[in-house]
């Protein structure tokens, strides 16, 4: 009965909202909000983060939440990690044109893979990044995105009594094709998402690089409760030495961090293990238990994710020691770090997702707690 209430009342609101003339949808008023909420990890153990917008909502039923936006976020973890960062975008700049910006500033003192490594060995890094991504639709759904980037970064390791050290100060580009065929941006419940690029970049000291990548996200809704989400991601080799090929994925909706944490592998430590070549496969259904459309919903997650390196490195810094790299022996499924898991996703509203996730992997089960779907 309640549900039955709620999908009414969505209902009455929906048609209200599209009766309201398009004048004073068009003019939404620019508003505040600003709220607390936690995040979980292996590595930095529960984080608190205060988080405040200021945004122009889009239209009811468009394809996204926001025309405009400003976002401010900082946390601080009960290991000691620490994050600040400040995000604006406009998705609707025009019909052709969209825009992100994003500086970001972190320390993690327990990066890497700490609970499945050496005893005695501790990994640590301080990063700071600042972007800029524009995007220009060529043609219906293909896009073309273009993202100066610039990157501090600096990762220490501690063996026994010995301390090794890596700094880096890295400015590369982007860029990417985007097929974005989904039926929308937010909660999406069928379509494709296909990138394929390449970033460029110079990390000092001779490590020039390009990589080259690609990135499919499918997604089917077969039945009404349920939606089936599927990924496959390869990044190339060509690093060159370079930390930031060595630890990031790029992304036209953001870079994310190799190999493990919530939106690469959930079953590992985030930042367990640097690569200079990856492959990811992911399959996950998301059955909601509740669901009063753009009000919110409650969905159970049954997932698996893979994850495999094309070569293997000897050595914890590439821009320390340069490594050895050793080709993968075979291409065998066997040879993938395979992760099943299971979860609970809360969504408020059209967007505002929580993701409470655990994964067994290398005989550890690892949760994370965080905001948004991994992909």
């Amino acid at each position: 009965m309640p549900a039955t209430f709620l999908r009414t009342a969505l209902a009455l609101l929906a048609g209200a909202v599209a009766t309201t003339p398009l004048v004073a949808q068009d003019a939404a008023p620019w508003r505040l909000s600003y709220f607390p909420y936690l995040t979980a990890s292996p590595n930095d153990g529960v984080m608190g983060v205060a988080r405040a917008i200021w945004f122009q909502q889009a239209g009811w039923g468009e394809r996204v939440t926001l025309d405009k936006y400003v976002a401010v976020e900082a946390g601080y973890s009960t290991r000691d990690a620490w994050m600040a960062s400040i995000t604006a975008g406009a998705p609707r700049l025009t019909d052709d044109w969209r825009v992100m910006a994003r500086a970001e500033v972190g320390h993690e003192p327990r990066f890497g893979a700490f609970d499945g490594g050496v005893p005695g060995v501790a990994q640590e890094r301080d990063r700071a990044v600042a972007w800029v991504d524009v995007t220009r639709r060529l043609n219906g759904p293909l896009h073309l995105a273009v993202r100066p980037a610039l990157r501090r970064q600096t990762l220490g390791l501690d063996v026994g009594d010995v301390s090794l050290e890596a700094q880096e100060t890295d400015l590369s580009v982007r860029g990417a094709l985007v097929l974005d065929l989904r039926d929308r941006e937010y909660e999406v419940n069928s379509g494709v998402l296909l990138e394929m690029g390449a970033i460029t970049g110079n990390g000092g000291e001779g490590r020039g690089y390009t990589v080259p990548y690609a990135h499919f996200r499918g997604y089917v809704h077969p039945i009404l409760p349920l939606r089936l989400a599927g990924r496959f991601a390869w990044r190339g080799t060509g690093g060159n030495g370079a930390l930031a090929p060595a630890y990031e994925f790029p992304g036209w909706e953001g870079d994310f961090t190799m190999l493990g944490g919530p939106r690469s592998h959930r079953g590992l430590p985030v930042g367990a293990r640097a690569v200079e070549g990856v492959m990811l496969a992911g399959l996950e259904a998301r059955f909601d238990v509740i669901n009063v459309g753009e009000l919110g919903a409650v969905t159970l997650l049954a997932f698996v994710d893979g994850g495999k390196e094309l070569f293997k490195d000897d050595v914890f810094l590439a821009g320390a020691v340069q490594p050895r790299r050793e080709q993968a022996t075979t291409s065998s499924i066997r040879d993938w770090v395979w992760a099943p898991g299971g979860g609970l996703a809360i969504r408020a509203l059209r967007a505002a997702t929580l993701t409470i996730t655990a994964a067994r992997a290398e005989g550890r089960t690892r949760w994370y707690v965080g905001s948004g779907w991994s992909w």
